[in-house]
C-alpha cells in the first residue's frame, strides 16, 4: 500500500479537482447614479456622446477603451436610458439657481431685442433697393417714413385698399356732389307760388 502525504493531497480552492466544476466569478453590476455628483466620468463621457448624436457602436467603443469592458451597444444603450431616468429632475443647487438663470435670459432676450430694432432700418434700406429704389441712410429712412406716415402721404398696400372703399361709399351717397342745390330750388318754388297767392288777393279785392 503506498504511503498517502500531504504533499500528494489536493488542495481545496486551487485548481480544480478532476470532475469539479470551476466556480464562476461574479460581475460587479456598475451602479446607476441617481445625481449629476455621482457621474463616474465614463458615464459623463457616453451622455455627451450621445447628446451628440453618436451611434451605438461609437459609443461603446469608447466605453470599452475607457473601462477595458467589453460592452455592447445595447447594453450601453440601456445604461444611457436608466442614467436619464435616474436623474430626471434638477439637482437641489440648480433649484436655487433656476431663478437667477431666468432672470439673465431675460436681459440677453431684451438686448436682442434691441439689436434687431437697431438693425431693423438698414433691413428696411434693403428692401428698397430689392425693389429697384435707392441707396439712403437708416436715419434719413426712419425720419422720412414718420413724416410721410404723420401727413398721411405714406402709401400703405392695406391702407391704400381701405382708402379707395372708403372713397367709393363716398360717391355713391346721393346729393354730395352739390349739397344744398335741390334745397334752394325748392325754396325758390316755394317764394313764386306764395307771390302768386297774393298778387290774385289783391287783384279780387280791388275788383
Amino acid at each position: 500500500m503506498d504511503d498517502f502525504t500531504p504533499e500528494s493531497t489536493p488542495k481545496r480552492g486551487g485548481s480544480a479537482l478532476v470532475g469539479e466544476t470551476p466556480s464562476k466569478k461574479v460581475k460587479k453590476t456598475r451602479p446607476i447614479p441617481t445625481s449629476h455628483a455621482a457621474l463616474t466620468p465614463e458615464d459623463r463621457m457616453i451622455l455627451s456622446m450621445k447628446s451628440q448624436n453618436a451611434s451605438g457602436k461609437e459609443i461603446a467603443a469608447a466605453w470599452n477603451t475607457m473601462t477595458g469592458e467589453t460592452k455592447s451597444g445595447d447594453t450601453i444603450a440601456k445604461r444611457i436610458r436608466r442614467i436619464h431616468a435616474s436623474l430626471a429632475g434638477l439637482e437641489p443647487e440648480d433649484e436655487g439657481r433656476l431663478g437667477e438663470a431666468h432672470r439673465k435670459a431675460e436681459g440677453r432676450i431684451e438686448r436682442e431685442v434691441e439689436e434687431v430694432r437697431r438693425r431693423f432700418w438698414g433691413v428696411v434700406g434693403e428692401e428698397l433697393v430689392r425693389m429697384g429704389g435707392g441707396v439712403y441712410s437708416k436715419e434719413l429712412l426712419e425720419k422720412q417714413y414718420k413724416r410721410l406716415l404723420a401727413s398721411a402721404s405714406l402709401k400703405i398696400p392695406d391702407q391704400a385698399i381701405e382708402g379707395e372703399d372708403a372713397d367709393a361709399e363716398e360717391d355713391a351717397i346721393p346729393g354730395d356732389d352739390e349739397p344744398g342745390e335741390a334745397e334752394g330750388e325748392d325754396a325758390a318754388a316755394g317764394t313764386d307760388d306764395g307771390e302768386a297767392v297774393i298778387k290774385g288777393e289783391y287783384e279780387d279785392m280791388e275788383a
